[in-house]
Order: C-alpha cells, then sequence, then structure tokens
C-alpha cells in the first residue's frame, strides 16, 4: 500500500510494555491522495461496493459511500485518526487480520465507542488480539495522552 512511506514524520516512545507512535503528515498532496483512497475501504467492503456499482450504477455507488462519511468536524477528525491508525497496523505490522469496524456504524455522525484499531494475529493454534487507540490531534497534550497511559497501567497487569 505504501500509504506511510514518503511523508511519516513519527516519534516512536515506549509506555511500559507498550508502543506509542505519533504520526504527523508533512502536509503534501500525496499523502492526502493516498488516504483518499484507502479511506472507502473502511466504511465499506470492496465485494460490497462492486456489487452496489454492478446492480445500481456509479452514481447510487457514490452516494451510498457518501451517506457512510461522518459530515460534522469532530467525527471526521476522529474516524480519520482510525483509518490512520488501521491502515499503519496494516502496512507496518505482521498483525495479518485487520477489523474495520467503521463499516457497522449505526449513524454517519455518532463516533464509535471501544476500541480505534483492532486486530487478530493466528499462529498456529495461539490467537492474538490486538487493541489500540487512535487520537487525532493537532496538537498532542498530556491531556489526550494522559487517559490513554492511564488505561494501559490498568491492563499491564492483565497483559
Amino acid at each position: 500500500m505504501g500509504l506511510f512511506k514518503k511523508w511519516r514524520k513519527n516519534a516512536d516512545e515506549k509506555l511500559g510494555r507498550h508502543s506509542l507512535v505519533v504520526l504527523r503528515s508533512n502536509g503534501e498532496s500525496k499523502a492526502v491522495a493516498a488516504v483518499a483512497k484507502v479511506t472507502p475501504a473502511h466504511y465499506v467492503s470492496s465485494r460490497r461496493y462492486a456489487r452496489i456499482l454492478k446492480k445500481l450504477g456509479k452514481e447510487a455507488a457514490a452516494k451510498y459511500l457518501r451517506k457512510k462519511l461522518p459530515t460534522d468536524k469532530r467525527t471526521k477528525s476522529g474516524e480519520l485518526g482510525e483509518v490512520l491508525a488501521l491502515s499503519f497496523v496494516e502496512e507496518r505490522t505482521d498483525w495479518g487480520h485487520t477489523v474495520k469496524k467503521l463499516r457497522w456504524k449505526d449513524h454517519r455522525n455518532m463516533p464509535m465507542l471501544g476500541e480505534d484499531v483492532l486486530a487478530i494475529r493466528l499462529d498456529g493454534q495461539e490467537v492474538s488480539i490486538l487493541k489500540g487507540e487512535a487520537k487525532s490531534r493537532e496538537v498532542m497534550s498530556a491531556d489526550v495522552l494522559g487517559p490513554v497511559a492511564h488505561v494501559l497501567d490498568l491492563l499491564d497487569p492483565v497483559l
């Protein structure tokens, strides 16, 4: 996919046994085009979209997808963070099966609760689950990261 190859600037940090990856775009139009290319698959599976295209045509398929996308700024920002985080997991890690949960939203402007990133790795008889949190902010502050670190501290004894 190569979504992050040319425009990802990151700061990787450790939070206990966990990793914090901060991604920043350099604002290039190639980055925007790459994100636009992967975003629809997070809302509609390619098989479903192909069926709609075949049955109803290009305009109806485009209308269907537009109705899935959020219109309010906060939800757009949050879901963009989820799309980027899940794309990062798919592109840069060995977690083979990701869950594109935005496909099952109740309403386009209602944020989904729960984990922002879910992935599953099957290794023989062993199943591992990756749970992640995505934050989308222009400026990342301690107020934003504090609750995430607190949750990780609570999970550490369990993991």
